[in-house]
């Protein structure tokens, strides 16, 4: 079953979280569980629109049709950064919808960039031995921190990172984010949940 409207509601520049089935859905459950917590969310990506998203699968980051991920489930859509930054960053001589349509390009072209980036399931254990300080963690902070393999949920926070937003301000390693932490992020806003 597709989801009704789906131009409005998967607007470009929005991020899109789902939960992944299969073996691999539950070796994310796992491991986001052991990281963060159990989530009802195991996967994300970003919305390029023109029925289009960029998804890190294990095959690396790959564009793919929305249809995908409208069909595969309940699916959560959050445009709160770019909702966001439009609220916070007025500019002279623009209106809301000029700044709007200019930073939604901005994260698809960002993230359109990390097409082709691997996967890696070791960023899971990369970032719990950060999350809970345990010895060795600041040899694998540079793993965490780099675009050279990205697990889906630090694709979508470095997308957003290269567009010049930032969603968490409280610290953390760059790509430290799981689906759970997206989920957080996006239920302090508005969001859609469609299917």
């Amino acid at each position: 079953m597709s989801c009704p409207n789906v131009t409005d509601l998967f607007k470009p520049g929005s991020f899109f979280l789902t939960r992944q089935t299969g073996r691999n859905g539950r070796l994310v459950a796992a491991a986001q569980s052991l990281v963060r917590g159990a989530s009802t969310y195991t996967h994300s990506g970003i919305v390029l629109g023109g029925g289009e998203v960029l998804e890190a699968l294990p095959g690396g980051a790959a564009i793919s049709p929305l249809s995908k991920i409208t069909d595969s489930g309940p699916v959560l859509v959050c445009d709160r950064p770019v909702r966001t930054y439009v609220e916070n960053h007025p500019f002279l001589d623009s209106t809301d919808a000029e700044v709007d349509y200019w930073i939604r390009q901005r994260v698809v072209g960002a993230a359109r960039t990390l097409e082709g980036t691997p996967y890696s399931w070791l960023d899971y254990a990369a970032i719990g031995m950060a999350e809970w300080k345990i010895p060795g963690w600041q040899l694998v902070r540079r793993r965490v921190e780099s675009s050279e393999h990205l697990i889906c949920s630090a694709l979508v926070d470095r997308a957003y990172r290269w567009a010049g937003i930032e969603l968490f301000d409280d610290g953390r390693l760059v790509g430290d984010v799981t689906p759970w932490d997206l989920a957080e992020y996006a239920a302090a806003g508005t969001v859609t949940t469609c299917c």
